[in-house]
Formats: structure tokens, sequence, C-alpha cells
């Protein structure tokens, strides 16, 4: 005997056994992935959906409660997940546009060339906060987190202060008939405002302040001596001595200060490197703190979606509690083939229909019906015992409906052969078994058989409704020159009311696929 869903579920939580997984997947694949087509129109997306619907299926399997519809919560993902996904692709779809626009956006440098003598002027007449985000974001090539931390704000805040300094320069360059726009003056900035500098400059530089501190102290010394020279000219002999002893000392002197400045520049380099060391770890500890928010966030989500799923599915499930229950209040809306429909004909039934109105109550009993009458027990069963009997009879037709009894594979109840008649027995192409009457005149279509080389089953549409739609149709022959209508939504302009085009939207694939149907005559 075949497990069922809950025991399957219950083995892959409690063992994490892969065949039990296989087997759900297995039996619901197709219905997840027929879901995921119909709404996205792509099969590699509805691949995608389909993954991720099971994939949510083997974590959320514990939550699930026992006894709850497995289909039900599965379709509802589906669904969820579907939208999410196009959603996203929409997403994604704008953004690869901006960035081909983007990148069409070629800077203009004989435009820059007009720019670039009055841009510092111009950044010297900016309010200073404004000066700064400007700075922070072109000149020091931050991004707009890093500006907004810089200048005590939000990300937000920085964006609009750097658009209003952009705007302020636009503003000042149109003066000088220099016409720009503020996003074509962001681009020009980005481009051209930092220009690389000569790889060996900064080492020159910094050797270049090395010995700048030096030559005070030379020149001092130079001037020192040549002054003594010049008055002590006489006494050379004894003043050279001084002289020389002098300018050891002064030599001996500066080589301690240029140790000392040695000594700073190493401190300073070691203070550098430990700031640069704590920067990294506070990077670190804030990439960590970003990543568990992120986690937390993520959780949040998949929480809050459990728990809409969760509402859903309890609607869902409320709403067919309460059509059963209309039903046993109307069993005159009762059909005996409605026995033959499953968990899954219900949820069709009241996938989009919140049953608030009896005209919606109404309308989902007639798709249960018209699902019933479908199932391959009633109509298609019929319609092959009555090819088998041709077959069986040098192509005569029964003339009762009893004739058909050793052909219907299962048998049929009287409750249910009842409810049909044989119309015509002679007839070779036309209708010839056929609903008696319909039970909900203003909704119902009935079922009937016609004579071909396999049989054939369509749908008839009765009283107010069906008069209507053969008026509309004859209508739109005339109003485009005999050619019939191949989608529902054509025939709504000839159609009296928006409740009938509602029931022929509903009703146009059940009579007859997705084609245009034939409508005969009652």
């Amino acid at each position: 005997m075949a497990l069922s869903d809950d025991d399957l579920l219950r083995e892959y939580v409690r063992d994490g056994s892969n065949p039990a997984f296989s087997e759900l997947v297995r039996r619901y694949l197709n219905a997840v992935y027929s879901a995921a087509l119909r709404q996205v129109r792509s099969t590699a997306i509805a691949e995608e959906i389909s993954q991720s619907v099971f994939l949510d299926l083997s974590r959320s399997a514990a939550k699930l409660k026992p006894g709850q519809p497995l289909i039900a919560w599965l379709y509802l993902v589906t669904r969820r997940t579907a939208i999410d996904t196009i959603r996203r692709e929409s997403r994604r779809q704008a953004r690869e546009r901006i960035a081909l626009e983007i990148a069409d956006m070629k800077p203009d440098s004989s435009l820059w060339a007009q720019i670039e003598p009055f841009l510092d002027e111009a950044l010297e007449t900016l309010p200073e906060a404004d000066r700064r985000a400007i700075l922070l974001r072109y000149i020091a090539n931050q991004s707009l987190h890093e500006v907004g931390k810089t200048l005590g704000t939000s990300d937000d805040a920085a964006q609009k202060r750097i658009s209003r300094a952009l705007e302020q320069l636009r503003v000042i360059f149109a003066r000088r008939s220099i016409i720009i726009t503020a996003a074509g003056l962001a681009t020009d900035l980005s481009a051209h405002a930092i220009i690389s500098a000569p790889a060996a400059l900064g080492a020159t530089i910094s050797a270049s302040a090395l010995s700048a501190s030096l030559t005070p102290l030379l020149q001092t010394t130079q001037s020192i001596a040549m002054t003594s020279l010049n008055k002590t000219l006489i006494a050379a002999t004894v003043l050279l001595t001084s002289g020389v002893l002098y300018e050891a000392h002064l030599i001996k002197t500066q080589q301690g200060e240029l140790h000392e400045l040695r000594l700073k520049s190493e401190g300073h380099l070691a203070e550098t490197r430990e700031i640069r060391s704590e920067r990294d770890r506070s990077l670190q500890k804030l990439a960590s703190i970003q990543e568990s928010e992120r986690r937390s966030q993520a959780a949040r989500r998949v929480r809050g979606h459990d728990a809409a799923i969760e509402s859903e599915l309890d609607s869902w499930l409320t709403r067919i509690d309460q059509l059963k229950q209309s039903l046993i209040q109307m069993p005159e809306k009762n059909i005996p083939e409605m026995k033959f429909l499953t968990l899954n004909d219900w949820l069709t039934a009241t996938l989009d229909n919140k049953l608030q109105t009896d005209t919606d109550i109404r309308s989902a009993l007639n798709k249960l019906r018209s699902l019933a009458k479908m199932k391959p027990e009633t109509g298609p069963n019929l319609s092959k015992a009555l090819t088998l009997y041709a077959k069986a009879n040098n192509g005569q037709n029964p003339s009762q409906l009893s004739q058909l009894a050793g052909y219907l594979n299962p048998s049929l109840e009287e409750a249910i052969l009842s409810r049909y008649e044989i119309t015509d027995p002679a007839s070779t192409f036309g209708r010839i078994l056929q609903e008696k009457a319909p039970v909900d005149e203003d909704y119902d279509s009935l079922l009937f058989l016609t004579a071909n080389s396999g049989g054939g089953i369509g749908f008839q549409l009765v009283a107010k409704f069906g008069d209507a739609v053969r008026t509309a149709i004859k209508t739109f022959n005339q109003a485009n020159n005999g050619q019939d209508p191949v989608t529902p939504e054509q025939l709504f302009p000839y159609l009296p009311s928006a409740a009938d085009q509602a029931k022929l939207k509903e009703s146009w694939a059940a009579i007859n696929g997705n084609k245009f149907p034939a409508f005969p005559p009652p």
C-alpha cells in the first residue's frame, strides 16, 4: 500500500530519507511545473521555480501541519515564487537597460575642456557642506555610504546634497554659456577630475621633504663660517682650528637631529600601520555585523513568508469547507458524478474565488460540476463505451443507455446514467448522447457526445446564457466578414452583461479545449 503524503513527510523529517522526498517530487512535480509555466510562460524559468518550490518544501517539511493537503501548500508556494520571479526579472531587465544606457554615455572631452578652467572657481562658490560632498564623492572617490558617514548623514541625505551641489555647478557653468546636465557633469567629474600622478613622484616628494628640513641648518653653518673668516683673516691659523671644531660640532648636532627625524618617521609609520590594522579589524567587525543582520532579516523574511503561506492556505481550505457546506444546504446543486472529484478539483474551483456572494458560490459549483462530468470515470468513459459499442455492432449506435453497460469501465450507477439520454441513434456525426437538463440554467453547460472515429465530447451552452453567446457570435460574424472569434474577449462587446463575460471566459476552455467552441442550438 502506498504511503500517504504525511507518512512520506514524517519519514523525510525523521530520517532525512531521500526516497521519501523523491516520491513526493514524483507525485507533484508535474503539477508544480505546470502551475509555474502557466504564470511565467518560460520553460527555463518554470524549471527554476519548480526547483525552488521543492527546496522550500525540504526546508519547511517539519513545519507542515499533519493532515494538511500538500498539493494546496505547493500551489500557494508555486504561485508566490512565480510572482516574486516575475518581479525580480522585471527589476533585472530594468537594471540591464539602465546599465546599457550608462555604457552608451561617452564623456565629452571637448565639454570638459570648457569646464576644467573654471571648476575650482565654481567649487569655491559652493556652500561649505555642498563643496565637501562634491570633493568626497568625485575627488576622493568615496561611495555614497562613505560620504554620508564623513558628513554625519544618511546615504539618502548625502545623495540629495550631492545632487543639489551638481545642480548649483550646472547653473554656474550655464552663466558662462557652458551648457551641461547635472548627470553629464557627474560623469565628467568621475572621468576627468582626477589624473594619475607619475609613479616616481611620490618617492621624490618624500625624499625632498626630508632633505628640505636640513637646508636651513646647512645655510646657517655656511653663513657663520664665512662671517668668521672675513672678520678674522689675520688670525686665520688660530681661528681655523676653532672653525673646524665648530663645524664638527654642528655636523654632529645635525646628525643627531637627522637621527631623531628618522626615529619620529619610524614612529609615525608604526602608528600608521597600527591605525590601518585597527581600521581593518573594524571593517571586518562591521562586515560581520552586516552579515549577521542580513541573515536575521532573511530569517525574518522566511518566517513571514511561512506565516503568509500558512494564512493563505488556511483561508483556502476554509473556502473549500464553505463550498462543501453550501452543497449540503443546496442538494439540488449536486450531481452524482461529483463523487469522483479529487482534492485538486476542489482547490481548482476555489483558487481565485473568494465565495463572498451567491454568484461566487454558484460559479464555483458550476466549475465543480463541469470538472465532475469530465472525470475519466464519467464523460470520457461514456464516450469510449459509445465508440466500442459502434465497433462491435457494425457502426450502429445504441438506442438505449442500458446497451452501453457492457462497454463502460468502470460501470456507472443508475443515478448517473439516468441523467443522460440517447438523442439521435441514427446519427453518424451528430450528437447521440446528452445530459437531459442543466442543474443551474444560468451557469451550466450540457455535456453531449458525438459519433465519429473515436467518439467526441462537447458542451452545449443552455438557457439565457447560451442564447446570449449565440447572438454575440452571430453579431461578431457580421461585423468581421464572417470570421469566427478565437478568444472569448472578442465577444465581450457583444454580450449584455459583465456576468455573461465572466461566465464565457470560465467556460471557454471547458467547451472545446482552448479553441473556438461550436455552440449548437438547444
